[in-house]
C-alpha cells in the first residue's frame, strides 16, 4: 500500500490564491521562480525550491519561466491537490 504524505496545515482555493498572489513581490502579475519558492516555504512544503520548480515546470505552458495570469488558475488547481482540504484522505 501506497501512503501519500500530506502536509500537516491544508489550504481552501482562496486560501492558496492570496497566498501566491501575495508573494508576487514586484507586482508584474507573474510568479517567478523565487516568488514561487517564498510562497511554498510558507504555506509548509518540505523542499520549497523542489516543489516550486516542479509547479513552475508542470504550469509554465509558453515556456517563459514565470507562471503567468494566463497560467494562474492551471496552477493553483494543480497546487491544491498537494494542499488544499479534502474530503477523503487518499492511501
Amino acid at each position: 500500500m501506497i501512503t501519500q504524505i500530506r502536509p500537516a496545515v491544508t489550504y481552501t482555493r482562496d486560501d492558496l490564491v492570496g497566498v501566491f498572489n501575495r508573494h508576487d513581490k514586484n507586482k508584474d502579475g507573474r510568479l517567478s521562480i523565487s516568488e514561487l519558492k517564498e510562497a511554498f516555504e510558507q504555506i509548509g512544503s518540505r523542499w520549497p525550491l523542489m516543489r516550486a520548480f516542479l509547479e513552475l515546470l508542470h504550469a509554465d505552458e509558453n515556456h517563459n519561466g514565470f507562471i503567468d495570469k494566463e497560467e494562474f488558475e492551471k496552477f493553483i488547481d494543480h497546487v491544491l491537490k498537494n494542499f488544499g482540504k479534502k474530503e477523503k484522505t487518499m492511501s
